[in-house]
C-alpha cells in the first residue's frame, strides 16, 4: 500500500491464524496519511508453502528483518521505518528489534502483543501441546472467535469466511507461537527503540499483566496505551477510529 507522498514506512506483522489480508482495511487509511505499508504472510500462515507448520522464532524474526530491508530499499533512505505487530506479530516485532539493531528502526507499534510471562503457564501449555501432538497426531485445535460482535462487520465476515484465515491450528504450531510469546518478554530487555504498546481492555486471549511485563522491560522511550472496552483484535474493532487516533 504505497503512499502518494510518503513520510514514513510501516512493516505490518499479522497475528496467529491470520495472514496479510488482516490489514486490507487499515493499511489504505494509513497510506492516505502518508505512511507506505507492507504486509506479508508469515511462515506457517496464509498462502505460504509451510502453511500449518512451525519453523522457529529465529526464522520468523529473520523473515521480518528481510522484509524490512526490502521495504527500506523501495524508498529514500531518510524515510523512517516502523514495525507494527498485532498479537503474535507483536512478539515477532520484539524479537526482530532485539536481534537487529542494524535495521535502524524508528519505532515499534505493539498491538495487543503476544506475551506470556508465567513460567508455570508456559510449561503447562508446552506439555499440553506436546501431548496433543503425540496422541491426537493429525488432529487440530479449533479456533473459536467469541467476540465477533465487537468487530467491524467486514472484519467479522473475513475472519469467519476467508479461506486463508485458519479455523483450526495444529498443536505444534500453537506450541511454537506460545513459546515465542514467552521468549519475547525477555527479549524486550534488548529493545531500545521508541515503542507504543496498545492493550485491549476486554482482551479475551492475553493477560494484561503479561503484556505489561513485556512493556516494562523495553529499554527505550515507551508509551503504554490501554484502550477501554476494546477486544483483542484492536485493529479490527468496530470503533477502530479510536485505535487509529494513536
Amino acid at each position: 500500500w504505497p503512499a502518494r507522498t510518503p513520510r514514513a514506512q510501516l512493516l505490518m506483522l499479522h497475528g496467529c491464524c491470520d495472514y496479510a489480508g488482516a490489514f486490507d482495511d487499515i493499511a489504505p487509511k494509513l497510506a492516505r496519511r502518508g505512511i507506505s505499508c507492507l504486509a506479508y504472510d508469515q511462515r506457517g500462515f496464509g498462502a505460504t508453502v509451510s502453511h500449518g507448520a512451525w519453523t522457529s522464532q529465529d526464522r520468523m524474526s529473520e523473515d521480518a528483518w528481510e522484509m524490512a530491508r526490502f521495504l527500506r530499499a523501495r524508498a529514500p533512505s531518510e524515510l523512517p521505518l516502523f514495525i507494527l505487530g498485532e498479537s503474535m506479530g507483536g512478539s515477532v516485532a520484539v524479537h526482530t528489534a532485539a536481534r537487529h539493531a542494524d535495521l535502524d528502526i524508528a519505532g515499534l507499534v505493539l498491538v495487543a502483543p503476544g506475551a506470556l510471562a508465567s513460567a508455570t503457564r508456559n510449561r503447562f501449555y508446552h506439555w499440553l501441546m506436546r501431548g496433543l501432538g503425540i496422541f491426537a497426531r493429525q488432529s487440530e485445535i479449533a479456533v473459536e472467535r467469541t467476540n465477533a460482535k465487537d468487530l467491524s462487520a467486514a472484519a467479522a465476515i473475513r475472519l469467519l469466511g476467508d479461506p486463508l484465515v485458519m479455523q483450526s491450528i495444529h498443536p505444534t504450531l500453537l506450541d511454537g507461537v506460545i513459546a515465542m510469546g514467552y521468549a519475547a518478554v525477555d527479549a524486550a530487555s534488548n529493545v531500545s527503540v521508541p515503542t507504543l504498546t496498545m492493550m485491549a481492555g476486554k482482551d479475551d486471549l492475553l493477560r494484561g499483566e503479561c503484556v505489561r511485563q513485556l512493556h516494562d522491560k523495553l529499554q527505550g522511550p515507551k508509551i503504554w496505551a490501554p484502550i477501554e472496552n476494546a477486544p483483542h483484535l484492536l485493529l479490527h474493532w468496530r470503533r477502530g477510529g479510536a485505535v487509529l487516533a494513536y
